[in-house]
């Protein structure tokens, strides 16, 4: 089975962008939470290789793997 990529491009709403980081780093933060999140994606067959953002208020890029198409 191949392996596919997606790169699923997010954009912010003028001032959301510094709640939407908070939520995630608390997240990260939170003992168990993050490990869980990735555990259920990887059970699902998808890994997040990388959230890229050139900017707090930027455009943020993630590079999703699964071994299944999306359709």
């Amino acid at each position: 089975m191949a392996t596919n990529f997606y790169i699923d491009h997010h954009e912010f709403r003028a001032g959301t962008s510094s709640k939407w980081w908070e939520t995630t780093e608390t997240a990260m933060g939170s003992v168990g939470e993050w490990d869980e999140a990735v555990a259920a994606n990887k059970e699902k067959v998808f890994f997040n290789h990388s959230a890229n953002a050139v900017t707090a208020n930027g455009h943020i890029y993630c590079i999703w793997e699964t071994k299944e198409v999306i359709p």
